[in-house]
């Protein structure tokens, strides 16, 4: 399986969506509790300013009436000098709006003043030199009123929002050591909250990663709560099930590789009859001659028997090693030596028919790692299907050749061939075109071949003859 790069992953990608949302959760939050708070000291600063505009003007009636300007100057001292002031200049006017008296509380207001909108007899907030976050001055004009008088002049105070503003600024760094804690603690939290989620769909990975490698029957403990428990419960009786299944379809496919098996077995007996009858028609005319002759076997005649009885105990031999039902295993092996091995056994099969065949095997070794007793029916196999493809007789060829980096085995027939649709359903199991065919040969071979990592093509036309290739890597 493909490793997957590390920013690729499920892991990152959750932690990461996780960290993202609580940062941005965090500071969304954090702005709008500085924005309130903005607004609600903002809106404190003009309460406030319009409770002192109302308290001066009635606390400026007498020294207004009776033109006490030192009054009127000593009175807006106090305010503008306490402790919390938020006033920075005063200014009286008259009921007209002449201007009478004023103080500041340094040259800076001094500058100040000359930029400020100018009077206004409307009671409120007349105009802001600039934003309240900025710490800029501001004005606000309240009448003086009596009771008896009516109007009789103005007030005017610059009011500043720099004591509210070290507030807010006080309250901006509480609120940002407060993000920043629980971003720190939520992100760790969603990580946490992610590797838990995560963690079981790490292990069925792994355990999926397992049956890729055919350790079929791999469990994992039951992790996790709700969906992702019932997920590894199904994925532990999923890998039984799977387990119980290859091991139901090898049993199967071990039972056709077996009939298929005996099948040829039973097209190649007459071969073994004969192969053995060849070498026993010597022994028996050298045992007659001696019989009749009342001698004694010695000399040459003992070595021909030798090596006929030798030539009949390889032949069974190679007749055994097809037949045994072994375990596979896999070694490694030339395979134009096997071809050979095979091509002796199938000999009088090939002749009795009237096939002439020839093999050009490679000038050097084709060393591959095969289960040789597995191989020697893929040969056998392809080589009895062309023999039944050319029951008139017909040439077989087999050959083989290094073709990038591969061993080729070559099988070609001047049979009969096959068409297009043949050609398609080859390798499906029990199709054959054949009277007596099991329909399970090219199957069993696809699959023999396939196990030793190896393919097989084929091309043919009808009346033109077939020809297969089997490619297998070198060991």
């Amino acid at each position: 399986m493909r490793t997957l790069k590390w920013t690729n992953s499920i892991a990152f990608r959750l932690s990461a969506s996780i960290a993202l949302v609580i940062v941005a959760t965090s500071l969304t939050v954090a702005t709008l509790i500085l924005n309130d708070e903005t607004k609600t000291l903002e809106n404190r600063l003009h309460i406030r300013a319009l409770q002192l505009g109302e308290i001066m003007s009635r606390q400026m009636v007498e020294p207004l009436l009776y033109e006490e300007r030192y009054a009127i100057y000593a009175l807006f001292d106090s305010y503008i000098k306490s402790n919390d002031s938020i006033i920075v200049y005063a200014e009286v006017y008259d009921d007209q709006g002449q201007f009478l008296l004023n103080h500041k509380v340094n040259s800076r207001i001094e500058q100040l003043t000359e930029k400020l909108s100018p009077f206004s007899k409307e009671a409120g907030f007349i105009g802001q030199t600039n934003s309240f976050n900025t710490g800029e001055v501001f004005d606000l004009v309240q009448p003086i009123k009596t009771t008896q008088l009516g109007l009789i002049g103005y007030l005017r105070m610059g009011i500043t929002p720099l004591h509210v503003l070290d507030s807010l600024t006080n309250i901006k760094n509480k609120v940002l050591k407060l993000t920043t804690v629980i971003v720190f603690f939520g992100i760790l939290a969603g990580l946490w909250i992610a590797r838990k989620i995560l963690n079981p769909i790490l292990v069925l990975n792994r355990a999926l990663l397992q049956i890729e490698k055919e350790n079929l029957g791999t469990e994992i403990e039951p992790l996790g709560i709700g969906e992702i428990c019932e997920l590894t419960i199904s994925f532990n009786k999923m890998s039984q099930k799977l387990k119980n299944s290859m091991a139901s379809m090898k049993a199967v496919q071990d039972s056709l590789v077996r009939k298929e098996k005996l099948y040829v077995l039973g097209e190649f007996s007459a071969s073994l009859a004969h192969e053995i009858k060849n070498p026993l028609t010597p022994v028996k005319m050298l045992i007659q001659r001696a019989h009749e002759q009342q001698e004694p076997l010695e000399g040459e005649d003992l070595v021909v028997i030798n090596d006929e009885l030798k030539r009949i105990d390889k032949i069974v031999s190679q007749f055994l090693g097809y037949a045994r039902m072994t375990e596979p295993h896999s070694e490694k092996i030339d395979i134009n030596m096997l071809i050979e091995d095979v091509l002796a056994l199938v000999k009088h099969k090939i002749e009795k028919t009237g096939i002439k065949h020839s093999f050009l095997s490679s000038s050097t070794p084709l060393v591959v790692n095969i289960n040789p007793d597995s191989f020697k029916q893929v040969i056998i196999n392809l080589i009895l299907n062309a023999v039944q493809a050319m029951s008139n007789g017909g040439v077989l060829k087999l050959a083989t050749y290094n073709y990038e980096n591969n061993v080729k085995i070559e099988v070609s027939d001047s049979g009969t061939g096959m068409t297009a649709e043949q050609l398609e359903k080859k390798f499906d199991p029990f199709f054959t075109t054949k009277q007596n065919g099991t329909g399970l040969g090219l199957s069993i071979v696809w699959n023999i071949i396939e196990s030793h990592h190896g393919t097989i093509e084929f091309t043919s036309e009808p009346q033109q003859g077939t020809t297969a290739i089997v490619s297998l890597p070198y060991a």
